[in-house]
């Protein structure tokens, strides 16, 4: 019986560390969540285009 504890002790562990460590990493999966990350995207886009307005301005003042 104590040497079935030596197999059943780490098993146990390593599924409750894997457990939390899936839990902590997991996305949230609310609808406020979803548009949390809409609007995280939509910034960095309309932030990417506006980076390139100014380089082409940038462009044709030096050009």
């Amino acid at each position: 019986m104590s040497n079935l504890l030596y197999v059943v002790i780490p098993i146990g562990v390593f599924t409750i560390v894997g457990l939390l460590v899936g839990l902590k990493d997991r996305k949230p999966r609310s609808t406020e969540s979803y548009v949390d990350e809409f609007n995280r995207q939509r910034a960095a886009m309309s932030a990417a285009k506006v980076i390139d307005a100014d380089d082409q301005d940038r462009r044709a003042q030096a050009g």
